[in-house]
């Protein structure tokens, strides 16, 4: 196995403008803590806004781990979990970005849409909320 980078599976900080999410009809999904999706925590990276993407749903990485943190749920779970936070596109062609605070965590949430079965159209902003909280880009709070 040879590990390449792919551009067409990552997307930019300039995709994540409100104007391109809502041309390319993208879902942004977050993995971090509902705490600090919803702004109710201080960020831990200097200089980076609380809150998160406007239109972006809060699927938090540990819900789609097993209890004791050993890996990921079974898939009928997963699929559960999923369907839960966003039930018309789990099974649609809508392009889905995954984010979290630095792009590590986000990678959880394509493994667990590749397991049961969304394997089309899926990224990684991989600048994620580090980039984007930091930018003058617009922020919603709950």
């Amino acid at each position: 196995f040879v590990a390449a980078p792919d551009p067409y599976q990552l997307s930019s900080l300039n995709d994540m403008t409100q104007s391109n999410l809502k041309k390319s009809g993208s879902l942004v999904l977050d993995a971090r803590g509902a705490p600090r999706f919803n702004g109710e925590t201080k960020e831990p990276r200097e200089g980076v806004r609380s809150g998160h993407i406007p239109g972006s749903v809060n699927i938090p990485f540990q819900s789609l781990l097993k209890e004791d943190g050993s890996g990921l749920l079974e898939t009928d779970l997963l699929k559960d979990k999923l369907y839960e936070a966003f039930p018309n596109e789990l099974e649609s062609s809508t392009p889905i970005i995954a984010s979290c605070g630095s792009g590590v965590t986000a990678c959880i949430i394509l493994a667990a849409l590749q397991i049961v079965g969304r394997t089309e159209n899926l990224k990684l902003f991989d600048g994620s909320w580090t980039e984007y909280g930091s930018s003058d880009l617009p922020v919603d709070t709950k």
